[in-house]
């Protein structure tokens, strides 16, 4: 029962997710450019009068609560169906016996008779 509620809710969840971007994208911008612009600002005052702005706000408001508490039960339902408990690092068997790190060891400085042959190599 628990699972189709959180799929039923995960549902609900995606449709708030489109209506927000809609109502955001159908407010008025405060320059009148942008994205709202070229999606038809000027059809809200048509549609909801000049309350428009207005309903969009609330209508926002109300979205975003509602987005946040969804989010907010949707993870508490996950963590009481127990997807938190058991992850696949906990799956991983423990290393034992790890060597400790080496301290790296200097090699001794070439002596001035190498040098001097190496040198001797070149042209």
């Amino acid at each position: 029962m628990i699972s189709f509620l959180l799929a039923f809710f995960s549902f609900v969840l995606v449709l708030i997710c489109f209506f927000l971007v809609l109502v955001v994208l159908m407010q008025k911008p405060s320059a009148s450019s942008g994205v709202g612009a070229s999606m038809g600002a000027g059809a809200v005052e048509s549609a909801f009068g000049a309350q428009g702005q207005s309903v969009l706000s609330r209508a926002t408001l109300y979205a975003i609560t509602a987005f946040f508490v969804l989010a907010f039960a949707l993870y508490l339902g996950m963590l009481k169906r127990g997807y938190g408990k058991h992850t696949r690092l906990q799956e991983l068997p423990k290393l034992e016996g790890l060597a400790t790190p080496r301290t790296a060891v200097n090699p001794p400085a070439p002596s001035a008779e190498a040098v001097s042959e190496q040198e001797s190599d070149f042209p």
